[in-house]
C-alpha cells in the first residue's frame, strides 16, 4: 500500500478516536431546544430557562448575542427589568464593533426597557442618542421609525410641541425613502397630537392623508384605527352623524380581522354617540357589547370606564338601582386597580434601585477596567521597550561582527596580495640574477678569446 494512502488512513483513524461523542448529543439538544422555543413554548419563564441552557452548550458567538437579546425581551415581559438590562448589556458586549446595526438595535431595546420601567427621561435620552447615530450614518429608514417612536413618547408625556417636531421629521424622512407604512403611522399619531390640541383642521388633514396611504397598502388594522380616530375627531367637532359613520366603518373592519380589543373601543364610542342622540337602548347595547369583550380579555382598566358610562346611562333613564350597582362595581374595581398600581410602583422603585446599583457597579467596573488597561498598557510599553533594546543590542552586535568579518576578509586578501607580491619579487630577483650572471659570463668569455 502506498505511503500516502497509509498516512490518510492513519489521520482518519486518529480523528475518529479523538472526536467527542457528546458533541453529537449536544448538537441534537441545541436543535431540539430551538424547535421548542420556536413552535411549542408559550411561557416566557420557560423560554428563559431554555435560553440559559442554550448559552451553556451553544458556543457560537452570533447565537450567543441572539440568546442574550431574547433573554432581555422575555425578562422585560416578565417585568424583571434589572435582568433585562443586564442581558442587553451582555449582548452588546459580545457584538463586533464593526456591526453597528446590531449594536444600535440592542441599544434601542435597552431604551425600550427604560420606557417600560417608567424611566421616560432616560428612555428619551437614549433614543435621541441613537437617532443622532442613525442620521450620521445616513440610515434614513431607521431614523424615520425612531423619530416616530420618540414623537409617540412625547405625545404620551403631553409634550405636544416636541411630539409634533419628531413626527414631522419622521414624515419627511419616510417620504424621502417612500416608506408608506412609517409615513401612515406617523401621520396618524400627528393627527392625534393635533386633535389633542383641538387643531381640528390639521388633525383631519393628517388622518385623511394617512387613510389614503393605508388603503393603497391594504393595512386593515391601521385603517380601522384611523376610522375610529377620525370618528372621535368628528365627535369633538359636534358632527355626531359623521362620527357614527366612521365608528361603524371601524367596527366592520375590526370584526373582519378579529381585533377584539379595538372592537371593544369602537363599541364604547358608539355607546357615547347613541347616548348623545338620546337613543339609550342602542347606547346600552353597545356599552354592554364593549363590556363583554373587555371581560373576555380581562381588560380591567377599560372595564372601569365602561362601568361608569353604563352607570351614568342608567341614571339618565331613571334606573337608579342599576346605576348604583354599576357605580359600586366601578369604585371596587378602581380600588383594586389602585392596589395593583401601588404594588407595581413599589416593584418599580425596587427595580430602579437595583438598576442604579447595577449602573454604579458597571461604572466601578469600568474604572477598574480602565486602570487595569492602563497598567497593562504600561506593562506592554515596558515590554516593547525591552524588546526594542534587545533588538538594538543584537543589531549592534551583528554590525560589529559583520565589521570584524569584513576586516578579517580584507586582511586575508591583503595577506594574499602581499604573498603574491613577495613571490613576484623573488621571481624577479632570480631572473635579474640570471640575467646578470649571463652578462658577466659573456664578458668573461669575450675577454678570454680576444688578443691582449
Amino acid at each position: 500500500m502506498p505511503l500516502k494512502m497509509l498516512t490518510r488512513l492513519f489521520l482518519v483513524f486518529f480523528l475518529i478516536l479523538t472526536s467527542n461523542p457528546s458533541s453529537y448529543g449536544q448538537s441534537n439538544e441545541i436543535e431540539q431546544l430551538k424547535l421548542e422555543l420556536k413552535n411549542k413554548v408559550n411561557s416566557d419563564s420557560l423560554k428563559i430557562t431554555f435560553l440559559k441552557r442554550l448559552l451553556q452548550i451553544d458556543k457560537i458567538d452570533s447565537n450567543t448575542i441572539e440568546y442574550y437579546s431574547l433573554l432581555a425581551s422575555y425578562s422585560s415581559r416578565e417585568k424583571d427589568y434589572t435582568s433585562a438590562l443586564n442581558y442587553c448589556d451582555t449582548a452588546i458586549m459580545h457584538v463586533n464593533p464593526i456591526d453597528k446595526r446590531k449594536k444600535l438595535s440592542l441599544e434601542e431595546k435597552k431604551a425600550s426597557i427604560y420606557r417600560k420601567m417608567g424611566e421616560t427621561d432616560r428612555s428619551i435620552e437614549k433614543y435621541l442618542e441613537i437617532l443622532r447615530k442613525y442620521e450620521n450614518l445616513g440610515w434614513t429608514k431607521e431614523a424615520s421609525f425612531l423619530n416616530s417612536t420618540i414623537g409617540t413618547i412625547f405625545k404620551k408625556m403631553g409634550e405636544m410641541d416636541n411630539a409634533i417636531f419628531h413626527l414631522k421629521e419622521s414624515c419627511k424622512q419616510a417620504r424621502s425613502i417612500k416608506d408608506s407604512t412609517i409615513l401612515a403611522n406617523s401621520l396618524m399619531t400627528l393627527g392625534n397630537c393635533y386633535k389633542g390640541l383641538e387643531q381640528f383642521d390639521d388633525a383631519e388633514k393628517a388622518y385623511k392623508e394617512s387613510i389614503s396611504i393605508v388603503k393603497s397598502i391594504n393595512n386593515q388594522r391601521l385603517l380601522a384605527g384611523l376610522y375610529n380616530n377620525l370618528g372621535s375627531l368628528y365627535r369633538m367637532k359636534g358632527d355626531i352623524n359623521e362620527a357614527e359613520k366612521h365608528y361603524l366603518k371601524a367596527v366592520k373592519i375590526n370584526k373582519e380581522i378579529g381585533n377584539k380589543q379595538w372592537l371593544s373601543y369602537n363599541y364604547n364610542n358608539l355607546g357615547v354617540i347613541y347616548s348623545a342622540k338620546k337613543d339609550y337602548t342602542k347606547s346600552l347595547k353597545y356599552y354592554q357589547l364593549s363590556l363583554k369583550i373587555k371581560e373576555d380579555l380581562k381588560d380591567e382598566r377599560a372595564k372601569f370606564a365602561t362601568y361608569q358610562s353604563i352607570s351614568e346611562l342608567y341614571n339618565k333613564v331613571g334606573d337608579y338601582k342599576n346605576a348604583y350597582l354599576l357605580s359600586k362595581k366601578s369604585y371596587n374595581l378602581r380600588d383594586s386597580l389602585y392596589e395593583v398600581d401601588r404594588i407595581q410602583e413599589t416593584m418599580l422603585l425596587a427595580t430602579e434601585f437595583q438598576t442604579e446599583k447595577r449602573e454604579a457597579e458597571i461604572t466601578k467596573l469600568n474604572i477598574t477596567n480602565e486602570l487595569n488597561e492602563e497598567k497593562i498598557k504600561s506593562s506592554e510599553d515596558r515590554v516593547k521597550m525591552l524588546i526594542a533594546g534587545i533588538f538594538m543590542l543584537f543589531l549592534l552586535i551583528f554590525i560589529i561582527w559583520k565589521s570584524l568579518q569584513s576586516r578579517k576578509k580584507t586582511n586575508e586578501i591583503l595577506e594574499l596580495k602581499n604573498q603574491q607580491i613577495y613571490s613576484k619579487n623573488i621571481e624577479l630577483d632570480t631572473k635579474n640574477k640570471e640575467i646578470t650572471d649571463s652578462i658577466n659570463y659573456a664578458k668573461r668569455f669575450q675577454t678570454s678569446i680576444l688578443p691582449t
